[in-house]
């Protein structure tokens, strides 16, 4: 049953008269990083990343202990 929610979210993202700009924009965010939930292994590498992103950026910038 999910690939009927992946065909709806695909055709809503296309279309370029009756979807509102800013809904195909979400559209394709959701797309892009979990891959409209079925893409589980694209969800977990972007998870991985915002946190080697977030602990790379605690080291560089994070409090200095004296």
């Amino acid at each position: 049953m999910a690939w009927v929610d992946y065909g709806e979210c695909e055709m809503r993202r296309h279309d370029l008269i009756g979807t509102p700009w800013g809904e195909r924009r979400l559209l394709w965010g959701y797309w892009v990083l979990p891959g409209c939930g079925l893409r589980a292994l694209r969800a977990i590498g972007w998870l991985l990343a915002a946190m080697s992103l977030t602990v790379l950026l605690m080291m560089m910038h994070g409090e200095r202990s004296r």
